[in-house]
């Protein structure tokens, strides 16, 4: 599917701004409430019109946003990151931004929490979701680790270029 397709269906769209609420709502600790309960209720119209695809990706998104509350964690080694550097540079470079999602949620535990915060606000930047880019973006001012000296060397180039 491309990008196209999938942001301009509504019921993705719809589907994907419910979920973020959703999420926020948990975070907070109203995830039991009946304010997420109506919300869980709202979703289910949206979802039946979801194809295989776009479940896949709303799963994946629900796995992210669930990592943004974690405690930050370091790669498992430094060689780790490296080693995947240039897969995350490449997957970027083609402007593959579902492909690089999946790649850094089956790579989280190599790579830092903050890579992964960028990287992933990044990716739902340029698929047309400033909302959900916004929730890992704030993750960072929550968490107190907004450090953009090595924004440049992951993606060098890149960060200025327009969607």
């Amino acid at each position: 599917m491309n990008n196209t397709q999938f942001v301009t269906s509504p019921s993705f769209v719809e589907y994907v701004e419910l979920l973020v609420q959703l999420h926020s709502m948990i975070s907070t600790g109203k995830g039991d409430g009946e304010e997420a309960e109506n919300l869980r209720d709202q979703m289910d119209g949206p979802w039946e019109s979801l194809t295989k695809e776009q479940i896949e990706i709303t799963n994946g998104l629900s796995a992210d946003l669930y990592t943004i509350d974690q405690a930050p964690h370091p790669p498992e080694t430094e060689t780790d990151s490296d080693r995947l550097l240039p897969q995350i540079q490449e997957l970027h470079k083609q402007g593959q931004r579902l492909e690089l999602l999946t790649f850094l949620r089956a790579h989280q535990a190599e790579l830092n929490v903050n890579v992964l915060d960028y990287l992933r606000a990044e990716c739902w930047l340029h698929l047309g979701f400033p909302a959900v880019a916004e929730e890992f973006t704030q993750s960072h001012v929550r968490r107190g680790t907004l450090d953009s000296s090595w924004l440049a060397s992951i993606l060098p180039g890149e960060l200025t270029q327009q969607p």
